[in-house]
């Protein structure tokens, strides 16, 4: 989610909608996660949203330890919505 707020700016909302761990292998090992935005990602989250529908993208992320071992599968849905423009006067 932050780094999707991060690449799309203040034009969008973007928050946590849904998460769960699938916890598959035990470790006492450190655990890293790479997080990847794709350019087709990106291009798709722009075209559901440019009418300023929701979007719910769903993504994968696997967590893995210092031995190349699965240890936990983190599953997101992430909310996006483009914000309206205001359209107002502004009176002196």
């Amino acid at each position: 989610m932050l780094m999707l707020m991060q690449i799309l700016g203040k034009q969008y909302y973007v928050w946590d909608k849904t998460a769960s761990i699938e916890f598959i292998k035990a470790s006492r090992k450190k655990v890293t996660a790479t997080f990847q935005i794709t350019d087709e990602q990106l291009d798709e989250i722009k075209a559901k949203t440019a009418k300023g529908e929701k979007y719910l993208p769903e993504f994968e992320i696997d967590l893995i330890d210092e031995e190349q071992n699965l240890i936990a599968r983190v599953h997101k849905t992430i909310y996006i919505k483009k914000k309206a423009k205001n359209n107002f006067c502004v009176r002196d």
